[in-house]
């Protein structure tokens, strides 16, 4: 059915936006017949956000939290303000014009996009994950000439060669694109080609990395609603062979994860329990599986022999000291030594599955670990690190909000009605460990502990790397090819 949709006036100089919108039978239902949707004819979304606010008399109510501090709607506005008048006059920024971010979530990734907003400018969001192959793809696709970047990302690709620094802005070091030269699939490497043995049919590719937890031999592998069980794993010629099956069980990895500390980025000592973030490796290695019944019976556990696999990643951790983790006394967890082991364990699963309400994530982007004695922190600890190479954002985030975190992963171990623990609450689909041990109530004193220093103490901080802050972004013109 055809449909005729009046665009109303734009104040976009450059019209590439509206120049590429899909034709006009393509878009969703527009509704903007409720009162609330009565704007005027022009509006800046920036603007709204905080000077508009400022005019209003909420000049010195908290806009942003983040980093350690808050800041007002005055500051913010003070400060994407002159964001924006840079974009404008150093830099020539006409509305319509796309700007690129490139950030983690931080206070001046908010910033920088307020002040491309109050610019006119059509703003590019970026995950930091994404690699140069990637970025080039999306400059091309957008045709951006201006990125703002966070200046750890710049001397990132830097040192790895894939820009240089000239009199006019950054610019990639070859003459080529590096679009072929990065998977956006992926992590990294050669995809491993999943394919069916007796047909030598292609039925799909996994990444190398989750290859040895997905296709591992034994595995059941689902394509498009059909079964199939890998007969082999060939990680140096990136194969792995299958066969068509239909088992009456399923397969369960069992991992061992090792994770140790690389660098604080940020440590902060609040009395008996310390927070940090900070670069970590964390090395995995598949060492078996389970094949259960749908009842949820084992049937057997089978031993593998896959090679470990090290990821340097980020991380946001915390530690709690013997004296806190088993004092009786008000203010102690109350904990016997058998029991630490499975508090922690709790305490990571319900943290991993509530991260995601604070970071742009899903917990199968995210991975965990937990242990009674930790040899680079010499406590108990417990870390939550991003999956991805380099990091995603996702720890940084949660450091920055670590109190409402911990504090909404305490109120759902507390309102699940379970006696022990469940999928609610403290289990993980993908614990390699099979969800043992866990101690629900353990996790539930262990939360308490940590919140109560965390939010009663005003924490001894050391930086370790450059704080984030608004003199941390830059702006550089980026241009490709």
């Amino acid at each position: 059915m055809s449909r005729t949709i009046n665009l109303g006036p734009s104040a976009h100089v450059d019209t590439f936006a509206r120049d590429n919108l899909p034709p006009p039978d393509q878009w969703p239902d527009i509704l903007l017949d409720r009162p609330e949707f009565q704007y005027p004819e022009r509006l800046n979304a920036g603007v709204e956000l905080t000077d508009r606010m400022v005019e209003k008399g909420f000049g010195d109510h908290t806009a942003l939290i983040g980093n350690g501090r808050r800041r007002t709607y005055k500051e913010l506005a003070d400060w994407s303000n002159r964001l924006a008048h840079a974009l404008i006059e150093n830099y020539g920024v006409k509305p319509g014009n796309r700007v690129l971010i490139r950030s983690g979530n931080n206070p001046a990734l908010v910033a920088a996009w307020l002040a491309a907003t109050k610019a006119g400018a059509v703003v590019v969001n970026t995950m930091p994950m994404l690699r140069a192959g990637e970025l080039a793809k999306i400059v091309d696709k957008a045709e951006i000439a201006l990125a703002l970047t966070d200046s750890r990302i710049v001397d990132e690709l830097v040192a790895g060669g894939m820009l240089r620094r000239r009199p006019t802005g950054w610019y990639w070091t070859a003459r080529e694109k590096p679009h072929a030269t990065v998977d956006i699939r992926g992590a990294g490497g050669e995809q491993v080609a999943v394919v069916e043995a007796d047909t030598a049919k292609l039925l799909g590719t996994v990444d190398p990395v989750a290859a040895c937890w997905s296709v591992h031999p034994g595995a059941v592998y689902l394509h498009q609603g059909e079964s199939y069980v890998v007969d082999e794993l060939d990680l140096d010629n990136g194969l792995a062979l299958v066969h068509a099956e239909a088992p009456d069980w399923t397969t369960f990895p069992r991992d061992t994860v090792v994770i140790s500390v690389v660098r604080e980025v940020e440590h902060r000592d609040h009395g008996g329990v310390t927070s940090c973030l900070g670069d970590v490796d964390v090395t995995s290695q598949v060492v078996g599986y389970l094949r259960r019944r749908p009842s949820g019976e084992v049937i057997d556990q089978v031993a593998l022999d896959l090679p470990a696999r090290t990821l340097r990643t980020r991380a946001v951790w915390y530690t709690v000291s013997d004296e806190l983790l088993c004092g009786s006394a008000p203010g102690g967890a109350g904990l016997t030594p058998a029991r630490i082991p499975g508090a922690l364990h709790a305490a990571e699963h319900a943290a991993i599955g509530l991260l995601p309400l604070f970071a742009t994530c899903d917990r199968w982007d995210i991975g965990g670990v937990s242990i009674a004695w930790h040899a680079d922190t010499g406590e108990a600890t417990v870390f939550v690190h991003d999956g991805h190479p380099g990091g995603a954002g996702f720890a940084d985030r949660g450091f920055a909000a670590l109190v409402p975190w911990l504090a909404a992963t305490r109120e759902a171990i507390l309102s699940c009605e379970c006696s022990a623990g469940c999928p609610s609450c403290v289990q993980s689909p993908k614990c390699g460990n099979g969800n043992e041990p866990l101690d629900k109530a353990g996790a539930l004193a262990v939360l308490e502990v940590v919140l109560s220093a965390l939010t009663s103490t005003d924490p001894a901080v050391v930086t370790a790397g450059v704080e984030e802050d608004e003199h941390r972004n830059h702006l550089h013109d980026w241009s490709v090819g």
